[in-house]
């Protein structure tokens, strides 16, 4: 970059989750940047602040479900709970003094590319203070906002007159104590929450339009000895890491191509498996409506030991519909009216819109999520758009996963959007944007590599597909495939940004 000694960057890192918290880590130890971040909720976290119900976790377990550069020997089980992982992004913003730069209950408004500047101005306010709108200028955008933020709710279920909450948005304070409780849903926070809602309520029906494959957890208890050697004998916990990634990673191929022996012989299994399970529980007659017609993978795989034996409890009616309609608390499915006190909606959330009020407007006045509602998104890299320079992207269309630790896809695009500003500073480039011609070939390619995959040949309609066909979310490959495809910046496919007044 032009006369950067005479200028000292600035980055501004939109939200504090594993994202936001990891960007502006990096953005601190390998350029010396200390980054602005602007926090829409009253803590760091994201996800893992916000979704509270009960007995929330994560189905990777935690020992990859961490960043690379700060292992954790602490973990207490294999799957933490929620209060766990919120305590370790805490821990990690302490220890690298994120805080300092933290701008907490604050919500960014819009964030306009200036041309006059090559700089991102953005307008922000205080959640208690919209009316009073704040802006600053920034050379760098990184949005770590993800997309299990704005929770989904159909507008069928608006009109229930009972208390209605959706599991992002949980309250404790709800007593669900012998009510007559109905959840629509079944995916990763219905599967969840459905044990404590079947112990606390005296009659509880699961609304499924459509069953998920659900696998055992095989949660295991670490104990003080197995902590004691992760934290003091020499990589005992980065080989145990290594160990679960592959594991992982091998999964993949065990679902990918639903018409592979392999995909075909772990479709058998685990329906083998589900139905062993509902047999011990006393429910074989469920197996119909709880093994699914379509191939495993083509919807997020879930994990639970308690999943299946939790529906086949006297108290719970699984019924295999959706919701139609809602009159008063009675809710109408395949042709049946069901009656109940609280209605929890684990409906998940908008995945494919995910700025909500944002607005993100780039050189040619276009809002991206504007652009991103009218045509399929398209990326260079998953990580930038052209049109949108300076600005990196975590987590939006195509960096999705179905088998492995979303976090290390966060540190590839974390990494490679460092990678794209010391190449700006090499080249002595004004600002980094992909070509449009390098976001059509990507942004193809990776289309082309899902055409035949589960995701879209599986028989299933899921959030990995968005309105305008085609799977928008997901990477069509291994963990490894993306760390190899971000590896190193092309400084061909970007505009040589010159053009423009110089950053001094």
């Amino acid at each position: 970059m032009p006369n950067n000694k005479e200028k000292n960057l600035t980055a501004l890192v939109i939200g504090a989750g594993f994202s936001g918290i990891g960007a502006a880590i990096q953005l601190s130890k390998q350029l010396g940047i200390t980054a602005d971040i602007i926090e829409h909720s009253s803590e760091v976290g994201g996800t893992w602040h916000s979704n509270t119900y009960p007995d929330c976790a994560c189905d990777i377990q935690s020992h990859l479900y961490s960043f690379s550069f700060e292992l954790n020997p602490d973990w207490s089980q294999s799957h933490s709970p929620q209060p766990e992982i919120y305590a370790y992004l805490q821990h990690v913003a302490k220890k690298y003094d994120l805080y300092k730069s933290i701008q907490l209950n604050t919500t960014v408004l819009k964030a306009e590319w200036c041309k006059e500047r090559n700089q991102w101005k953005v307008d922000y306010a205080h959640n208690d203070h919209y009316d009073k709108i704040q802006s600053k200028y920034y050379d760098f955008l990184f949005s770590g906002i993800g997309g299990l933020r704005i929770p989904k709710i159909p507008k069928q279920l608006e009109g229930f007159s009972g208390t209605a909450i959706h599991t992002a948005q949980w309250d404790s304070n709800i007593d669900f104590t012998n009510k007559r409780v109905g959840i629509i849903g079944n995916g990763a926070s219905a599967v969840q929450v459905l044990p404590f809602l079947q112990k606390k309520s005296s009659k509880l029906y699961n609304f499924q339009r459509t069953p998920s494959w659900v696998g055992p957890r095989q949660q295991t208890e670490f104990s003080n000895l197995v902590k004691f050697c992760f934290r003091w004998i020499p990589f005992v916990m980065r080989f145990y890491r290594w160990y679960l990634y592959w594991t992982y990673e091998s999964r993949f191929y065990g679902f990918k191509y639903p018409d592979s022996k392999f995909a075909k012989k772990v479709t058998q299994l685990l329906a083998a498996s589900i139905s062993s399970r509902l047999v011990k529980a006393g429910k074989p007659d469920l197996a119909s409506s709880l093994i699914p017609n379509y191939a495993v993978g083509c919807k997020r795989f879930l994990a639970s030991d308690t999943y299946y034996e939790t529906l086949a409890q006297d108290n719970v009616t699984v019924v295999p519909a959706g919701v139609d309609k809602i009159e008063g608390n009675k809710l109408w499915a395949g042709n049946s009216a069901y009656e109940v006190d609280i209605l929890v909606l684990a409906t998940g959330f908008e995945i494919q819109h995910p700025f909500g009020h944002l607005d993100i407007i780039g050189k040619n006045g276009i809002s991206l999520k504007d652009l991103w509602k009218n045509e399929p998104p398209k990326t260079y890299k998953t990580v930038m758009m052209h049109g949108y320079p300076n600005f990196f992207h975590m987590l939006g269309p195509g960096a999705a996963l179905g088998h492995n630790s979303v976090v290390a896809m966060i540190e590839c695009q974390i990494n490679f959007g460092i990678d794209c500003i010391k190449n700006m500073k090499r080249f002595q480039l004004n600002y980094i944007e992909p070509k449009k011609d390098a976001q059509e070939k990507f942004s193809s390619d990776l289309k082309n590599d899902l055409k035949s995959t589960v995701w879209l040949t599986g028989g299933c309609k899921s959030w990995y597909q968005n309105d305008n066909s085609g799977s928008v979310n997901l990477w069509s490959g291994t963990v490894t495939s993306f760390w190899w495809n971000l590896r190193n910046p092309t400084i061909k496919d970007f505009v040589q940004g010159h053009e423009s007044k110089k950053l001094v």
